[in-house]
Formats: C-alpha cells, structure tokens, sequence
C-alpha cells in the first residue's frame, strides 16, 4: 500500500473513530478506529506529520475519559507522541500536563511537567502574539466548542469524575483537526484521486505540502489559492506565477483527482475541449522539460473515472485553496 493510500485511509479510519467518540455509548467502537489508525500510520514505516501526531493525540483523548480507571502512563506516552512537533498547537501540551500529574500520584511537579508547562505558554502566546515568534502552529485560536465545555472537560478528566453525562452534548464534527484552534479545513493537498479530498487547516496543508516536494524528486508543483493566486514550481525548484490559467489548473486537478470537470459538458463543442487539452499539454510539457506522449496524456485525458498518472507524466502536486470552486472530485 502506497503513502498516500495509506494516508486516505488513515483520514477515514480517523473520520469514523471520531463519528463514534461524539455518540452516545460509542466509547468502545471509536477506539478500535482510532486505534487501527494509529497503527496504520506508524507502519511499516511512519508517515509524515500531521498523522503521527494527530492519531496519538485522538486515541490519547479518548483513553482519558476512564478516570480513575484510565492507564495514565499509556494516555501520558500517547500524548508525548503528539507533542512531538508543534504542529497541533498547545492543546495536546495542557492535556499532558493532566498525564504527568495523575502518573505522578499526587507528587510535586516535575521537572518534566515544569518543561510541558513552559512550552504550552509559549504554544498559547504564539496564538496572541504570532509576530516574530518561531512556533509552526499558526490556529487562529477560534472556540469550536463552547469555552465552558472545554474547560467541564478538562475538570472531569481531573477530578476522575463520570464522563458519561457529558456524551452527545456537542454536535458531531469528523473533522481530525477540529478543536485545536485552526480555522476549518478546507485545503486540500492533490497528487491522485485516493487523496484528492481529505482537507486539512491551510497551514498543515502547506507543511504537508512542502514536505511531499522535498519527498518527490523531479516533480511539478502547482500552488493554486484562487483564479488569482497561482504558481508553479518546476522539477528545477524554480517558481513561477502566471505559467499556467486557472481554466488548466482546473482540468490538472480533474486528471488527477479522477473527476470529470474536463470533459464536455452540454453545449461545449468538441474541438473547444480538443483545444484545452493540446494547450494543457504543450504547457505541462513545457513545465516540466519533456516532451509528454500525445497517445497517453490523450487516453488520460478522455478517461471518466478515477485513473492513475501515466508513466509518460512525471509527479505532480498540488496545493488547492478553498476558493477554488468545482473542483471536487465527482
């Protein structure tokens, strides 16, 4: 299974854990998907943050509702996992100081907690103060769930009190990266149809994103935030802005992404669509220095449904803004 297959699943596996955790009595269900993502993601070698992170800071989350009968070392070294990195932001920091204190039976703190401490402040001062600082995690510290929940929660968790009342209080939201102070996701990272729809906050997006080109040698890059914001970025690593129209970034994402948006549709004439395709083609050959094979790029091109990037076509990769319309995959 390929990092990205691997990285679909993950997100869905991640989508159903969470369904499950927000309903009444899902406990148990939830954590088997949880669990099977957290798996997934480590094996049979770990894929790039944000999954490491993030499904250790889902399973750790879910394991604290046992109180006093949670195994707080494990919910402590799950929590170490998703502090690895500051991409999450300091959410998973103020938990871990919930699983020092409760692995330490009541001891004074740690020096190590004292450590979890300070980094959480400075996570919680980039978000009021951003300017000049270093820190990754850019959430605009938007509440998606009331303050008072948060902090109930927190309290429970604390206190070893019953979780059990507080279940199906808030709406269901099967969003990975909800409630860590982003924005909503809705960037999407496209190099194949397995992928094209997971979405992701615009900053974990573009971390995602930059660490793929670092992974994918000789590719085409393509940053498309809106009609008006587009560049490409040749196998050479040089960036350009203006190289490709917004009308062929959007048929690019359709081959890629297995859509349909490319093809004709109603009225358009033929030799209209003909006229697009020999155009992207030139261009993308252009891009990437090589002369594409006409023959596959027009079998790819007439295709219907989801279908791999032929051989003759080098990697590409897209970062697609959520002002980019009707591109979704169909």
């Amino acid at each position: 299974m390929s990092d990205q297959q691997r990285t679909k699943e993950v997100h869905d596996l991640l989508k159903k854990g969470l369904d499950l955790k927000l309903q009444f009595g899902g406990h148990r269900e939830a954590q088997v998907f949880l669990e099977q993502a957290y798996e997934l993601v480590r094996a049979p070698q770990p894929l790039p943050s944000p999954w490491p992170e993030i499904t250790a800071y889902r399973i750790a989350h879910l394991k604290m509702r046992g109180g006093a009968d949670a195994d707080w070392r494990e919910v402590d070294r799950l929590l170490e996992q998703a502090c690895a990195s500051d991409i999450l932001g300091p959410a998973p920091l103020i938990y871990r100081l919930v699983s020092l204190s409760k692995c330490g039976s009541g001891q004074p703190p740690s020096a190590q907690s004292k450590d979890v401490y300070e980094n959480a402040l400075g996570a919680l001062t980039t978000i009021r103060d951003p300017q000049g600082l270093s820190h990754k995690y850019t959430g605009d510290g938007r509440p998606i769930q009331p303050q008072w929940f948060n902090l109930l929660e927190l309290a429970v968790y604390v206190a070893e009190l019953d979780y059990e009342p507080m279940q199906g209080w808030i709406g269901t939201d099967k969003d990975p990266f909800a409630n860590l102070g982003f924005e909503p996701s809705a960037w999407r990272v496209i190099e194949d149809a397995r992928t094209a729809n997971i979405l992701y906050p615009q900053d974990i997006a573009r971390q995602h994103f930059e660490q793929r080109l670092r992974e994918l040698p000789s590719c085409l890059a393509v940053e498309f935030s809106s009609s008006q914001d587009l560049k490409t970025q040749r196998p050479d690593g040089q960036w350009e802005k203006h190289t490709l129209k917004a009308a062929q970034a959007k048929d690019l994402i359709s081959l890629l992404n297995g859509g349909r948006t490319h093809l004709p549709r109603g009225v358009e004439p033929n030799d209209t669509v003909r006229k697009r395709k020999s155009r992207l083609l030139e261009q993308l050959s252009s891009l990437l220095g090589v002369n594409l094979d006409e023959a596959e790029f027009t079998l790819w091109w007439n295709q219907s449904g989801p279908v791999d990037r032929p051989d003759s076509v080098p990697p590409i990769i897209m970062l697609v803004g959520p002002e980019v319309r009707g591109t979704s995959r169909q």
